[in-house]
């Protein structure tokens, strides 16, 4: 049943007319499903900078945003040091980017899976010798490879697919 704020609407199980604020049925006595009301975003919501041409060039003031999916959260990475790709957290690095919360264990991913690093104006991927590999736009990348990325690739770590974008600011 779908209402407005000042609609009536009609009981689902007797067809009664009902009025806005009512919560149950006056003639059946049936509860009704209440109006919900949606919440007010405090923030304006996070959008991908568009670029069709899935250019390579990766600027010095450009950062990564990897758009993990299907949950569609939005992880910016500056990339200034190489960032490794993975799941849990290590004493011996710092640079680790943890994906347990998306699941990474159950979709595969290692504890070192690949690593992200600025090559010149670029930005490349070398798999670390996954146990389940890391394929970019379907196509699975050699161990201890270099691979340039472009804007709007498909990355996926074992079965963790995300959206690879390059933001200028």
């Amino acid at each position: 049943m779908i209402r407005g704020p000042q609609q009536r609407s009609q009981c689902p199980y007797c067809g009664a007319q009902a009025g806005p604020h009512d919560t149950e049925c006056a003639a059946c006595g049936s509860a009704l499903a209440p109006t919900a009301q949606t919440t007010q975003l405090t923030r304006r919501p996070f959008a991908l900078p568009a670029d069709p041409n899935g250019s390579a060039l990766f600027r010095p003031e450009a950062s990564v945003i990897l758009q993990i999916l299907p949950s569609g959260t939005c992880i910016p990475l500056a990339v200034q040091q190489p960032v490794i790709l993975g799941r849990g957290e290590s004493k011996e690095r710092q640079n680790i980017l943890d994906l347990s919360e998306f699941n990474a264990l159950e979709h595969g991913v290692s504890r070192l899976h690949c690593r992200l690093q600025r090559h010149e104006n670029h930005l490349v991927i070398m798999d670390l010798g996954s146990a389940n590999g890391t394929y970019v736009n379907g196509e699975p990348l050699h161990s201890h490879h270099v691979h340039i990325l472009h804007h709007g690739d498909k990355l996926i770590l074992g079965t963790l697919h995300m959206l690879v974008s390059f933001s200028s600011g």
